[in-house]
Parts: structure tokens; C-alpha cells; sequence
């Protein structure tokens, strides 16, 4: 029923059915909406993986698991933004490993080439479809099968080392490149020790309360990549109109580079958290993998291994989203049972 939700949602907003009704509702209406249907759709596979795997399903259930993840991946990544798709995709693998306790190897081999494939002409892509706002949004359903065998023939015309009809060169970026923060770590430490720019003191971690206002109650909240803009910016890596289209990813590590230095830096963000993970996986740890209290730790776990790309601004909020949608979504269906005593060690 949550992927259901999410995968709802997504498919009336690809369609463009949802212009109309979210021009009446009130500002901030779509983000709050936005950020509900996506954290039912990421707690909705890791859940649906879990029972798929643990022969939960009956009949149609297995099919329609299925069916509605791999048309929200298709959907998620038609506006050529892959990161979308990587919180159900790691959902989907967690649910499937806690389901089967193994690893679900040739999934994880099929997602990692779909995400290299299609990684490799996403610049050349949005430089086509994108508009102003740094969007795409197709007219039609129908127009989303033949933009994708456009980027797969793009993809596969840089596999090959062949160059546009008008004699340019295709940018090419492989998926190593970008889930790895050593480069951008490397670069804020060159402009701080070589380049004379100061650390940020903690200016990036201080937007973050005032983030977690909905937007429906405060229409001109910053944006929740406020932090990573004003890091880019600060840094010299982007422009504030740049921000506006696409955002550079930074990384939690680098981030607190950016802020405190190498020493402090690094300490903080592995104390912070590590003491975060630990104390929630303590407090979660007597309940049974199938309860609330479980589950919430393992949307936990899924959004700190799509990290490599936020801030903690973003990696707050959308984890304070996400929590806040899956146990108001999921209350409806829960019931209390007492937790059997635990023994004490001899």
C-alpha cells in the first residue's frame, strides 16, 4: 500500500495531473506532498522487499511488488536525476537481504549496469531536455520510451567513442565517479591550506533546525540544499545562479572539512554519527525486525548509504521526512505487543 501510494503519486505527476490541483492548495502544498509520497515509496519497497523475500506475499502481491518498482525507477529517472531512484534501489536491496539474510547479488548486478549505462549521457541529456528550471517534464507518457532509446543510444555512442553529428565530443562520467567524495574532499582541502579560504564554522550545520519547518507553514523556507549551496558558493565551486538549476554533491565528510577543518572536522561528523546510529540501533535492537521500531532503523541505514551526495542538511530533513511519513502512514495498520523480557548476562 505505500509503494502503491508513492508510485501513484509519481505516475499523476509524470502525467501531469497534479498541476491543476496543487495551483489550488496553498504554497508548499507540493513539497510536503512530495516528500510524503517519497518516503512512502522507499518505505514501501523495503518493506515490500522484506516480505517478497520472506514468502509473505500470496499470489498477485509478488507481480505487483514488481511491476510497481520497476515503473517508479523508470519514472524517477526520466527526468535524467538518478539520485531519486537510489533510495528505492538501496531499499530494495536491504529488504531483500534482511528477507533472505543474503546478499541478492544479481540484482545489485543489474541495478549497479542500469545506473552505469545510463550515468554515462545524463550531462548530454539534460543539456537537451532540461528547461530553465533545471527540469524536464514530458508532455506525454507516451514520450518517455523514445527519450529513453535516445539516452541509451547516447550512452552507448560514448561506450563506443563515437561523436556527435556536429563533431563534439560526448562528456563522459562514469557511476565511480560520481559516488566518490575523495575529489571533492581533495578540493575544499586545496582551497583551504593553498587557496587562503577560511572554514565555514559550522554555518551549514546552524540552517538545519529552522529546515525543519514543513514549507506549507513557512512558504519561503530556504531551500533544504541551502547548506550545500552555500558551500559550493563559498568554495568557489559553483555560482548562486548555478545552484539554481543543479547542485554540486558534496558529502558528509566533506562538508565537516569545509566547516571545522581536517581534525575537527573528521572527529565531529564520526562522532556525531556514529553516537546517532548506535543509540538508535540500541534503542531498536529488543523489537523484532518486522516491528515499527525496526523498520525505522533500516530507513535509517538505507538513507546514510545514499549519503555520499548530501549534506546534512539534506540528510536531516529528509530523514526527518521520512520518519515522520512512514510512522503516520503506517499507524493505521500497526498493534502493540509486549516485548518478551530480556535475560540478564550471567
Amino acid at each position: 500500500m505505500l509503494l502503491g501510494l508513492g508510485f501513484g503519486f509519481t505516475f499523476a505527476n509524470s502525467a501531469g495531473w497534479l498541476i491543476t490541483v496543487f495551483e489550488v492548495l496553498p504554497q508548499g502544498s507540493y513539497s510536503l506532498v512530495r516528500a510524503i509520497a517519497q518516503a512512502a515509496t522507499v518505505g514501501g519497497t523495503l518493506l515490500g522487499a522484506y516480505c517478497y523475500a520472506s514468502n509473505l506475499f500470496k499470489g498477485g502481491q509478488r507481480l505487483a511488488f514488481w511491476l510497481m518498482f520497476w515503473f517508479t525507477f523508470v519514472l524517477q529517472i526520466a527526468g535524467f536525476l538518478l539520485s531519486g531512484a537510489i533510495g528505492i534501489t538501496s531499499a530494495v536491496l536491504v529488504g531483500l537481504y534482511f528477507g533472505r539474510r543474503d546478499v541478492p547479488w544479481l540484482l545489485f548486478v543489474v541495478i549497479f549496469a542500469i545506473f552505469s549505462f545510463f550515468n554515462l549521457s545524463k550531462f548530454e541529456m539534460r543539456a537537451k531536455y532540461w528547461d530553465e528550471t533545471g527540469e524536464y517534464n514530458p508532455s506525454h507518457l507516451s514520450d518517455i520510451p523514445p527519450v529513453f532509446a535516445e539516452w541509451a543510444d547516447t550512452s552507448i555512442a560514448i561506450m563506443t567513442g563515437e561523436l556527435r553529428e556536429d563533431g563534439l565530443d560526448l562528456q563522459k562520467q562514469r557511476l565511480s565517479d560520481r559516488i566518490n567524495n575523495l575529489s571533492i574532499l581533495l578540493y575544499v582541502q586545496a582551497e583551504v591550506t593553498q587557496g587562503g579560504a577560511h572554514t565555514l564554522g559550522g554555518e551549514t550545520y546552524s540552517l538545519i533546525p529552522k529546515l525543519l519547518i514543513p514549507r506549507i507553514l513557512w512558504p519561503d523556507k530556504p531551500r533544504s540544499h541551502e547548506g550545500q549551496v552555500l558551500l559550493n558558493v563559498h568554495f568557489g565551486r559553483q555560482t548562486l545562479e548555478q545552484t539554481l538549476s543543479t547542485y554540486i554533491a558534496w558529502g558528509l565528510l566533506a562538508e565537516a572539512y569545509g566547516n571545522f577543518g581536517p581534525l575537527w572536522g573528521a572527529l565531529l561528523c564520526g562522532l556525531a554519527l556514529g553516537l546517532a546510529l548506535g543509540w538508535v540501533e540500541a534503542a531498536v535492537r529488543p523489537y523484532p525486525l518486522a516491528s515499527l521500531q525496526a523498520f525505522l532503523i533500516l530507513i535509517l541505514a538505507v538513507q546514510t548509504v545514499t549519503s555520499f551526495e548530501m549534506v546534512a542538511s539534506v540528510w536531516v530533513t529528509s530523514m526527518f521526512q521520512a520518519l515522520i511519513s512512514i510512522i503516520i502512514g503506517l499507524s493505521p495498520f500497526l498493534h502493540r505487543e509486549a516485548l518478551a523480557p530480556q535475560e540478564s548476562p550471567p
